[in-house]
């Protein structure tokens, strides 16, 4: 089921226009595609945070309603690219792209991982290294999202790309090799080195000079005999 969006039909261009936009609560936006030509909204702030929480990290086809004056058109899009700022949580700008039931889309899909992992229990961390995989199908083949079940995974096993099962009608454009998720096995704890042994001074013989002497002696009358 689509999610509706009330969009607004925008004259103004250029980075003043933008500003006084999102001053007002509006988030710049274009929608394109379907060999029309392009269209420069304005997409309420408000109603579109609410949206994006709802959506929440999935693919959603969305029924934009255009409103031009008096006059009002509706399309059917998805959320293609966006700009957003961290920091402030804002969205500063909205791609959406224009789809038809016959045409293709190439999007990328968000993966979720699902389950616990046997592994874990072993000791070993649960890494997904792929969040996200390109797929072309049609607008009624597309999956809101991927779901990929890691119930069975050991320490040293991974999921790959070519693993992933999603219908006839969609072709996935991401490598086949690409690894998603792996467990893997935890980090050795490297052992301190033995500490040197510590050796004993030795300190000089001190002799006095009548020890000194008397070896001397003792030396000269071996020699003699």
């Amino acid at each position: 089921m689509a999610e509706t969006l009330n969009c607004y039909l925008r004259k103004e261009k250029g980075k003043s226009a933008v500003h006084k936009m999102r001053r007002d609560g509006q988030i710049p936006a274009v929608v394109y595609g379907h060999k029309s030509k392009n269209q420069l909204l304005s997409v309420p702030e408000k109603e579109f945070f609410k949206l994006w929480q709802k959506m929440a990290g999935k693919q959603v086809i969305l029924d934009l309603v255009i409103h031009d004056s008096s006059k009002e058109s509706r399309i059917q899009g998805v959320l293609q690219d966006y700009q957003h700022e961290l920091l402030t949580n804002r969205f500063l700008h909205l791609d959406f792209h224009k789809i038809a039931a016959r045409e293709k889309l190439r999007l990328t899909i968000p993966i979720e991982l699902d389950g616990e992992a046997p592994g874990v229990k072993q000791g070993g961390v649960v890494d997904q290294v792929l969040r996200e995989v390109e797929i072309e199908a049609l607008p009624k083949d597309l999956p809101e999202k991927i779901v990929v079940d890691i119930n069975s995974m050991n320490i040293g096993d991974s999921i790959y790309v070519s693993n992933l099962q999603l219908g006839e009608g969609v072709r996935i454009l991401t490598h086949a090799n690409e690894p998603i998720v792996s467990v893997l096995a935890p980090k050795k704890v490297e052992e301190e080195a033995p500490a040197a042994p510590v050796t004993e001074e030795v300190q000089p013989e001190v002799i006095s000079e009548e020890v000194a002497e008397e070896r001397r002696k003792k030396k000269e009358e071996t020699k003699e005999s």
